[in-house]
């Protein structure tokens, strides 16, 4: 698996839960998810059970505010949790 078919994925799945506030081609994968308002405290953890159903790869909170804040480092983490799928 490699890094930018799950940004794709994760920018449509938070498109979709935009109601057409936002488009997925719109997504900067390198901003910052919260100040860019792709995520709010309402919708952050749908988005993290969404992330974990689909990859089967957990992010914390702590993680998800921190040096996971961006769709491209929620990727690479995705793609490091899939251990021999892995592919930067």
């Amino acid at each position: 698996m490699t890094v930018e078919p799950v940004i794709r994925v994760l920018c449509d799945y938070l498109a979709g839960k935009s109601r057409a506030r936002l488009s997925a081609a719109q997504m900067n994968p390198d901003a910052n998810v919260w100040t860019a308002g792709y995520v709010d405290s309402l919708a952050y953890v749908e988005f993290l059970v969404f992330i974990e159903e689909t990859y089967g790869v957990t992010v914390s909170d702590v993680d998800i505010v921190g040096e996971l804040n961006t769709l491209r480092a929620l990727a690479r983490h995705i793609c490091a949790g899939r251990p021999g799928e892995a592919s930067p």
